[in-house]
């Protein structure tokens, strides 16, 4: 279309020149239309690669018709006659004006090339050589052309010159005056001929297309970017007829052509409101655009008037897909449970919230807390990946039990949340809460195998049992810990009773870790007696604890509290640095041993042994003066490691006393293969006296004590009449009121004083013993 619009005007432009009537022009005609043409269609080969616009390749055109026309009007003055040569001199003097203004007008210069010479002869009135404005001519092969781009021009030359290319049409680098390579586009064809066909004469003319190259260039990067770029590009015209688009948006919109369609098909659901805000500047937003193939796809599109063209319309628009694929992910991660997809504790708390808000405090709701017993059990002995199992599929069958208004969630690790809504009744939650009980009591087929589990339900009613989420979800929550101390798998409703005590047990928590921080407890000492002897031969260090209001809390309240709560070791620790400290202070001489308690879980960490003999070690405690007391559910819970300890104690030279024997396992063949020294008969079979079943028992102990070699120390004897039945009964070693209280360290060391003097003093209602009771003993 270029070529042919240039080769037009080039023609216009020689009928133009030769307006002349008469048959002296025919021949310079002739040439100068060959020339023209030549000339057109040379630029229109090269002319599509150079230029951004047609303007610029008819501005080349229009001035190399120019310099050949008047170059053939010159070459026509020659040749024509004395009667003609008036007409040609005025018609060249005319071409040569325009000429003249032409080159100005387009910066370009002409050049030629003659034979005889073999010189080429450039105008620099444009000053692309260099500044002078002075003709300039080189030898041919002094061409100051750049040497990268030397080889292909001579080759396109010697092609011309040989006839091989009938239009000589090139673009190099040369040389200016102030050492800089400029672009220049060459233009020129073959002007006269000889005889044989070897040419005589070529003109043409060249122009500095250097900053038309440069922006040739950045328009080329320009066109690259939008062609690469992964937003898609529509160029549309003022009726929103879509007249160019690039590759992304062919891709975006899965369209193999865009060219044509307006662009209302695409925006099915939109009305025409964007066309009102784009007549304001722009228009920016969130839309669907439809797709070819019928689908639709989210877009960010932005819209505005072509600067410079205001008949021109550009859409940008983005895929956003992939960004609302994510933000979906992110709203289900913010709001649900990845592995059972049920919601989340941070959306089932925003969901109480709101119902809370919305109803009257005459409407009742019902807050269901779940927790799977001995759910960790399973999942520390089959691994996680069988407890998540499990959990998905408890998961499954809650939400069969639940109503469809009814909200469950994971609220974390084992544990469910239910909020039950519109409940007429407490019948409502009764029936649901057994429903859930049954459902989970099913066995779970894991990888074949069955597994047996149940759950345990705290229920808190809105609003008596709290108005705000966070009091319900806490009250539930110590519900449910009620329903698991009253025997798991049931369900149990908050009371206010339970949660008192609950506080109350709370609060002595942290009240015994400030005291045990603050070394506040204090240790008592009873004595334990042998009555064949009539003398002290052991003291039981004891705990005891005053609390701030100046009332004693019971060791049988705070000992299991502090085993409950991770504090028995730090409390046994205590006890026994500080037992031994003031046993050695004592100095005895007499023989006696200190007996110290120690708790289940402390006996069974693998460094009490050493924590032991370090306390020995510290305090200059003689090993044998030392008596461990242990209850025999500790020695059978663990038995390989039990014995590993008690040897090891043994090795050490510390004596070990089985505390409360007769009220556990009591099994003869666990307690022969146990390294211990003593057996410790329970107050509780001491307590009634002279009753005739406890009499048996206590004479199994005594005898199974000294067929193994262990003494027998009987505790908690507080009247005469348990004393002389112990003493029928064989065992001559007590421990009680009858003898003493527990008394401090000082009141302790006077007892053990005045004892070691004067024997065992008498107690109130206590009888010297016979010769004859001594001897039954």
């Amino acid at each position: 279309m270029l070529a042919m619009l240039q080769l037009v005007c080039a023609k216009a432009l020689a009928s133009s020149f030769f307006s002349l009537n008469g048959s002296v022009l025919l021949q310079a005609e002739g040439w100068f239309n060959r020339a023209i043409e030549a000339i057109a269609l040379g630029w229109s080969v090269t002319s599509a690669s150079l230029t951004a616009s047609a303007g610029y390749g008819l501005t080349l055109v229009f001035l190399l018709g120019l310099a050949i026309g008047t170059l053939s009007l010159c070459i026509a003055h020659r040749r024509v006659g004395k009667p003609e040569r008036g007409l040609v001199d005025q018609q060249l003097s005319e071409s040569q004006g325009r000429l003249s203004m032409a080159l100005v007008a387009g910066r370009s210069d002409t050049w030629s090339w003659h034979h005889a010479e073999n010189l080429l002869r450039v105008d620099n009135q444009q000053q692309v050589i260099n500044h002078t404005g002075k003709a300039l001519q080189w030898p041919m092969d002094k061409l100051p052309i750049h040497p990268d781009d030397y080889p292909a021009a001579k080759a396109k030359w010697q092609a011309h010159l040989q006839g091989e290319e009938p239009y000589l049409n090139l673009v190099c680098r040369v040389k200016s005056g102030d050492h800089q390579w400029r672009w220049v586009q060459i233009s020129g064809a073959v002007i006269e001929r000889d005889p044989h066909g070897e040419p005589i004469l070529i003109s043409g003319i060249y122009t500095d297309v250097t900053e038309h190259r440069q922006l040739q260039q950045e328009s080329g990067l320009l066109a690259q970017a939008l062609a690469n770029t992964s937003e898609g590009l529509l160029v549309m015209s003022a009726e929103f007829e879509v007249l160019q688009g690039n590759p992304a948006a062919e891709r975006i919109l899965r369209l193999p052509a865009l060219d044509g369609v307006r662009f209302s098909q695409l925006l099915p659901h939109h009305t025409g409101d964007w066309q009102q805000r784009l007549r304001d500047g722009h228009w920016r937003g969130e839309l669907q655009m439809c797709r070819g193939d019928g689908t639709e796809v989210p877009v960010w599109l932005t819209m505005s008037p072509m600067e410079g063209h205001a008949q021109h319309i550009v859409a940008l628009f983005s895929d956003m897909t992939e960004r609302k694929q994510a933000e979906q992910e992110l709203r289900q991660l913010a709001d649900f449970d990845p592995l059972t997809q049920l919601a989340n504790r941070a959306k089932f708390v925003a969901h109480l919230r709101q119902q809370i808000n919305q109803r009257s405090s005459s409407e009742r709701m019902a807050l269901l807390f779940l927790d799977l017993d001995r759910f960790k059990h399973i999942n520390d002995t089959y691994g996680h990946s069988c407890g998540d199992e499990l959990l998905v599929e408890a998961a499954q069958r809650l939400q069969k039990v639940v109503r469809g208004t009814d909200m469950l969630c994971r609220f974390g690790g084992d544990e469910f949340l239910i909020l039950v809504s519109d409940i007429p009744s407490e019948t409502i939650v009764n029936e649901l809460g057994q429903r859930i009980l049954d459902s989970i009591a099913q066995p779970f087929w894991i990888d074949q195998q069955p597994f047996y589990i149940s759950t345990s339900i705290g229920v808190a009613m809105w609003p008596q049992d709290g108005d705000q989420s966070e009091t319900l979800i806490k009250h539930a929550d110590l519900a449910m810990y009620h329903a698991k101390e009253d025997g798991r798998g049931r369900f149990c409703f908050y009371s206010q009773q339970r949660d008192a005590q609950a506080t109350y047990q709370l609060d002595l928590v942290n009240a015994l870790r400030t005291a045990i921080e603050r070394e506040s407890l204090n240790l008592c000492y009873q004595p334990q007696v042998d009555l064949h002897s009539n003398r002290v031969i052991g003291i039981e260090a004891l705990l005891r604890w005053q609390g701030q209001d100046g009332q004693a809390i019971s060791p049988a309240q705070f000992i299991p509290l502090a085993e409950s709560c991770g504090l028995v070791v730090a409390l046994d620790r205590w006890a026994l640095q500080q037992a031994c400290q003031t046993f050695v202070g004592w100095n005895l001489r007499d023989g006696q041993t200190l007996s110290v308690n120690v708790s289940g879980s402390h006996f069974h960490q693998v460094d009490y042994v050493d924590f032991v003999a370090s306390v020995l070690k510290q305090t200059n405690m003689p090993p044998m003066n030392l008596c461990i007391e242990i209850t025999e559910g500790v020695l059978i819970k663990q038995v390989p490691t039990a014995r590993k300890q008690l040897d090891a104690l043994r090795r050490l030279g510390v004596n070990v006393a089985v505390d409360d024997f007769g009220t556990g396992y009591s099994s003869l063949a666990y307690l022969a293969h146990f390294a211990v020294d003593e057996l410790k008969i329970d107050r509780s079979f001491v307590k009634e006296l002279p009753e005739r079943g406890n009499s048996a028992i206590i004479r199994t102990v005594v005898d199974l004590g000294r067929n193994l070699g262990l003494r027998v120390i009987a505790e908690g004897v507080e009247s005469p009449e348990q004393e002389e039945q112990l003493l029928r009964l064989g065992c001559r070693r007590m421990q009680g009121y009858l003898y003493s209280r527990p008394l401090s360290s000082e009141a302790c060391y006077r007892f053990l004083m005045e004892s070691s003097r004067h024997g065992l003093p008498p107690s109130p209602g206590r009888r010297a013993l016979t010769s004859t009771q001594l001897k039954i003993v």
